[in-house]
């Protein structure tokens, strides 16, 4: 089953620097990821060059541009 969030909330999910696994729903208002482990690298943010899991947070989070 896979999980959704839509843009205002502040999770690696939802941020441009995050590089995990994840889609972007036809309308470009949610973000689907299949688990709340999965990891991806931080690639400029607040985690920069650190493996995160999609719900982990910064205060450097930057809405992923594949949203509307």
């Amino acid at each position: 089953m896979s999980r959704k969030l839509g843009p205002k909330m502040k999770k690696c999910v939802t941020c441009q620097y995050w590089t995990g696994p994840r889609s972007i729903t036809k309308l470009r208002n949610f973000v689907e990821w299949q688990n709340d482990k999965d990891t991806g690298i931080c690639a400029g943010g607040g985690w920069n060059r650190q493996q995160r899991t999609a719900v982990h947070s910064c205060n450097k989070w930057v809405k992923w541009s594949a949203f509307k």
